[in-house]
């Protein structure tokens, strides 16, 4: 397969709400349905020179020399299931992780921190989604097969530094890219953000890079203080880093971020980088009291 330390893309494929297809359908059935979407993504694995280290339940582990292909396969197998599975009604929709790097082989398995990273982006992944690491768009030559838009860093579990992750837009209609502020189709430059300025209730704060961090939530020790039932004591921060202002959610509720030419994003217990102008809610999608509004000024 490869030598015993190598470079490979990672792709984690998983059912989305699978245990849902059991009680709907009843055990036979739904164990053949699974089983039909996993010889599916098995078929599109080997057709972009993929190969399938194993299945776990309702989900497929796959690794491919080169990130690109990886790429192509992920989209592919998003739209095939989109147009459903042959000789079925049943609609079936997956999720998927991707990211490149460093592996341990061995016995026909493979291992390492790559491995767990993509197994940790995959815990973030939502229904009909491709989440891939940012830094496995360096191995992809421009332009991308298919449009990409930056989400931030995410703090994930067992890792010490956050990660940035991008999301693959493998949509076939290309009218829903409007959907989607942040599509690049290549690599651009950095800007940096001069400041940030903050309205709540008729306030405004503004913040700069030698600001500290802001903090937003419940309690009396936040700089910004919302007295709500769905929101945290502690609910969210925004931070300046690298150029760039970042909001990190470390609430039960979630923070909703809506750009102003886009739809709401649900942040929970990750990190979104803030650009050009929008909205942000702390717990509640359509609290519009206590909204805050931010606009990023470069």
């Amino acid at each position: 397969m490869a030598s015993p330390t190598s470079k490979l893309a990672i792709l984690f494929a998983d059912i989305s709400r699978s245990t849902y297809l059991f009680e709907l359908y009843g055990d036979v059935t739904a164990r053949q349905i699974v089983a039909e979407t996993l010889t599916i993504l098995a078929e599109i694995t080997r057709k972009y020179n993929g190969f399938i280290i194993k299945t776990i339940g309702d989900e497929i582990f796959c690794t491919f020399v080169r990130p690109d292909q990886a790429f192509k396969a992920a989209c592919e197998m998003n739209r095939s299931l989109h147009r459903g599975v042959p000789g079925s009604q049943v609609k079936i929709s997956i999720k998927i992780s991707l990211h490149y790097g460093p592996v341990l082989i061995e016995n026909n398995d493979v291992y390492g921190d790559a491995v767990n990273l993509g197994s940790r982006i995959m815990e973030v992944c939502k229904p009909e989604q491709i989440l891939i690491s940012t830094s496995t768009l360096d191995y992809l030559p421009e332009p991308y097969p298919s449009p990409v838009r930056n989400i931030g860093k995410i703090q994930f579990r067992g890792k010490l530094e956050s990660v940035d992750i991008s999301e693959i837009i493998w949509q076939e209609d290309t009218s829903a890219l409007t959907k989607h502020p942040t599509i690049i189709k290549e690599r651009k430059k950095e800007l940096n953000i001069l400041y940030l300025e903050l309205t709540c209730r008729n306030k405004k704060v503004i913040l700069t890079n030698e600001n500290q961090i802001f903090h937003m939530g419940r309690s009396e020790n936040n700089d910004l203080i919302i007295d709500k039932d769905l929101v945290s004591r502690r609910h969210a921060y925004i931070e300046y880093r690298n150029g760039k202002f970042t909001l990190a959610d470390r609430s039960t509720n979630g923070t909703y971020v809506k750009y102003d030419a886009g739809e709401s994003i649900l942040v929970q217990r990750e990190e979104i980088v803030l650009f050009g102008d929008g909205i942000i809610r702390l717990g509640d999608e359509k609290d519009e009291k206590d909204q805050i509004r931010f606009s990023c000024k470069i």
